[in-house]
């Protein structure tokens, strides 16, 4: 289980679903066994031993202005140097790319890169001076999530892509609220009509506001974000998706 309050649930013996907040995990009641709890990323954890040794002034020095320090990325992909990799919050996607990961695997050009694991949004090559901190990544349609970092090159099909990863997140849906249970089901419907050529551009607004709908009333943050991959792949490759539809 990835969200927190689904985490605790799976501890305590129970089905790991989401629930709603308030009580959050810091309340009397609301943590595990009904305990205050502090629940964070073993990232976050690795972070504490040197801010104090080293002082909070230090490490906001790291980094930039609002997202101080640095951030691990499990680089991957058709990428021609691959690996676990840390970078001060604020590199661009352009560093870590070529700088850091020596551009596309054989020679082939780099067409995209996902950020944050399956939920994340694909973003273009012409993008990648986005710094990555969350605000950046937020705004081109991405996310921080769990540090993945997915290059793909000339040859990606981006509507597979984007297929791929709502397979995924239908597949880890805990099924407990309809729009994440039902939507991501009708979402996958959509995109392999698509990918068979049998779909039509009606179907490609549905696609739009279904993915839409998801996010904006899913309960946990697997809901809110699934939709990402083919909402920034619509919005950046709409031409791969016209190219499969008729009228």
């Amino acid at each position: 289980c990835g969200e927190s309050t689904a985490l605790v649930a799976s501890i305590e013996g129970r089905a790991g679903r989401p629930r709603p907040r308030p009580p959050r995990l810091t309340d009397i009641g609301g943590g595990l066994f009904g305990y205050p709890t502090d629940l964070n990323n073993v990232e976050t954890w690795c972070n504490v031993p040197v801010i104090i040794s080293n002082g909070s002034g230090w490490y906001a020095r790291i980094g930039a202005k609002g997202n101080s320090g640095t951030k691990v990325f499990s680089l991957v992909g058709k990428v021609d140097r691959v690996g676990l990799v840390e970078v001060p919050l604020g590199t661009s996607l352009n560093t870590i790319v070529f700088e850091v990961g020596n551009g596309g695997a054989g020679g082939k050009k780099v067409k995209a890169v996902q950020t944050g694991g399956p939920s994340g949004g694909c973003i273009p090559v012409r993008l990648f001076d986005t710094p990555v901190d969350y605000e950046s990544l937020n705004r081109v349609g991405s996310i921080m999530g769990s540090g993945g970092l997915v290059v793909m090159d000339e040859d990606t099909d981006m509507v597979d892509i984007a297929r791929y990863f709502i397979n995924f997140a239908t597949t880890e849906s805990c099924g407990k609220c309809v729009p994440c249970r039902e939507g991501l089901k009708h979402t996958l419907l959509l995109l392999n009509k698509i990918l068979a050529k049998k779909a039509t551009r009606k179907d490609l607004e549905t696609l739009a506001d279904l993915s839409e709908t998801i996010a904006a009333t899913s309960l946990c943050g697997l809901g809110q974000t699934a939709p990402n991959p083919v909402l920034t792949t619509l919005a950046y490759f709409r031409e791969e998706y016209d190219a499969l539809v008729g009228l």
